[in-house]
């Protein structure tokens, strides 16, 4: 099992706070969104992408 990097965890929180619950209504969403932001970042590989 590849490590936690602690960058992965603090784009995570990143996307978290930037979730607007007047757009993101439910869980699913929110999630999405969340999913959306965290693949979007150029600091990652395509293999921890894909994890």
């Amino acid at each position: 099992m590849p490590p936690i990097r602690k960058e992965l965890i603090a784009a995570i929180n990143k996307a978290i706070i930037l979730v607007d619950h007047n757009i993101h209504r439910n869980i699913d969403q929110q999630f999405e969104f969340i999913k959306k932001t965290v693949l979007e970042d150029d600091s990652f590989t395509n293999d921890e992408k894909n994890l």
